[in-house]
């Protein structure tokens, strides 16, 4: 677990990512946070069970570079969003990193503060040298998440906008 001025930062095992799947209060539960209803697109729901779930089962591999990190805010006494690596590192070094803050908890400053804390945790392990993220050219949200986190605009195609952070 991570921890910071006002979040905490869990990484779900697979009984818990099961939980995740059902939405039906189990994975709140196990938390000892508040239930609210989430949707769960199909897209993830198939990443869950094709990828994710079955990387986290692998007891060989690292499975927090895998696996879904919930945000809680114990003030609220609720999940506020979710993160997640794609996957360990490369050949290179590089991780990508997802996330999402759900919509009652947007434009309070949490996703900010979620992918401060788990770059600089990604950094200080020793095969990591890059972070690195995609947005949506529109999402100017996430842009700016990833502006103040100090994340550069390294290209962009059609549909998405990459960044990179690199350790110092």
């Amino acid at each position: 677990m991570l921890k910071t001025e006002r979040l905490q930062l869990v990484p779900l095992d697979q009984a818990q990512l099961q939980d995740y799947l059902q939405n039906n209060g189990a994975l709140e539960k196990s938390l000892q946070v508040g239930f609210r209803e989430r949707s769960v697109s199909e897209r993830v729901k198939a990443a869950l069970l094709r990828k994710i779930i079955p990387a986290v089962a692998d007891s060989t591999k690292n499975y927090l570079f895998s696996t879904f990190w919930a945000i809680i805010n114990p003030e609220e006494n609720s999940i506020v969003g979710e993160i997640c690596f794609k996957g360990k590192p490369n050949e290179r070094g590089e991780v990508e990193m997802g996330y999402g803050t759900y919509s009652e908890f947007q434009n309070m400053g949490y996703m900010t503060e979620a992918v401060g804390e788990i770059v600089k945790w990604a950094l200080a392990q020793n095969d990591v040298k890059t972070v690195l993220a995609e947005t949506d050219p529109t999402n100017l949200a996430s842009h700016r998440i990833l502006k103040k986190n100090n994340f550069i605009r390294y290209s962009q195609t059609g549909n998405n906008i990459s960044w990179r952070k690199d350790k110092i």
